[in-house]
């Protein structure tokens, strides 16, 4: 078991290139891996992953609001909401819903 009570974790689907987040890891038989993403409450089980622990603030700065990595890590189809003067970068092919507050000034990258 990878899980500890005050662990973070990002896991990395190599096959869809999705990245997620999470406190608790658990495994699964056949090398399978389930938690619960902090970025969409989601539960998650991956057949294959990569899993890196990470410090606290990285966890804290990757699944804020705030930070644009949350924006991109999350899976194809999530929602999320935008500010006024945020950046959205969007992958080609990422499937995206993005609510933007009327008056925002608001640029959206597609990254090549």
């Amino acid at each position: 078991m990878l899980a500890g009570c005050s662990n973070y974790y990002q896991v990395r689907d190599p096959q869809s290139g999705n990245v997620y987040y999470t406190r608790l890891i658990n495994d699964r038989v056949g090398g399978a891996v389930s938690f619960e993403d902090k970025l969409t409450g989601r539960d998650v089980t991956l057949q294959t992953s990569e899993v890196a622990k990470i410090d606290g603030d990285l966890y804290k700065a990757r699944t804020s609001h705030n930070d644009m990595n949350d924006r991109t890590a999350r899976p194809s189809g999530s929602r999320i909401s935008v500010s006024p003067n945020d950046d959205i970068r969007v992958k080609p092919g990422q499937d995206v819903n993005i609510d933007v507050d009327k008056g925002a000034d608001t640029r959206i990258h597609i990254e090549r």
